[in-house]
């Protein structure tokens, strides 16, 4: 676990000018990745609960923490391997989150569960493939920062409206209007 964390973290392309798909800003998605696997192979492999309960909830937290990595905190600069990793995950917490709905409320007669999962996944993922991609609303929200967070989340901002500048009209008049 030690090894697998320490090449993710180090081994990762972090400039924008780089073509390569897997540049990004960060490695914390991996991280957040590996350590999940890890600990679903550790609870699976040695079965510590007979309920299915509780791998209901890790899965779901496990999920959602990956989900928030790659989905929310987009670490990816090039839109292609962001819209992969997003679909990923997303689809993978959409799948832990249906577990779990059908988990609490299966008591109450609640059956619908995998029709409800196989209704979303069309949904998830043409709303991921067709969504806007920038997030202009953050870029001008604040100036100030107060953590290193926001930083982050305003350079990625602008770093994604200079790669989208060559071919989104809009991106490149907000771009000269930030400038």
């Amino acid at each position: 676990m030690v090894i697998s964390t320490v090449v993710a973290l180090a081994l990762f392309e972090p400039r924008m000018t780089t073509h390569k798909l897997t540049a990004r800003q960060n490695s914390n998605g991996e991280v957040v990745f590996i350590i999940n696997k890890i600990v679903l192979q550790f609870f699976f492999s040695f079965n510590l609960f007979k309920d299915s309960t509780f791998y209901v909830y890790i899965i779901f937290v496990l999920s959602f923490w990956l989900f928030w990595c790659y989905t929310v905190r987009e670490p990816y600069y090039s839109r292609t391997a962001s819209k992969f990793f997003k679909i990923g995950s997303t689809y993978y917490f959409w799948t832990a989150l249906t577990l779990f709905l059908g988990e609490m409320l299966g008591p109450y007669g609640f059956d619908g569960a995998l029709v409800l999962w196989v209704c979303g996944l069309p949904f998830l993922g043409l709303i991921i493939l067709f969504g806007k991609a920038s997030s202009t609303g953050a870029l001008f929200s604040s100036l100030k920062f107060k953590t290193g967070t926001m930083l982050d989340s305003h350079l990625s901002s602008v770093l994604q409206l200079v790669e989208m500048q060559r071919t989104d009209k809009s991106s490149y008049m907000l771009l000269i209007g930030y400038i």
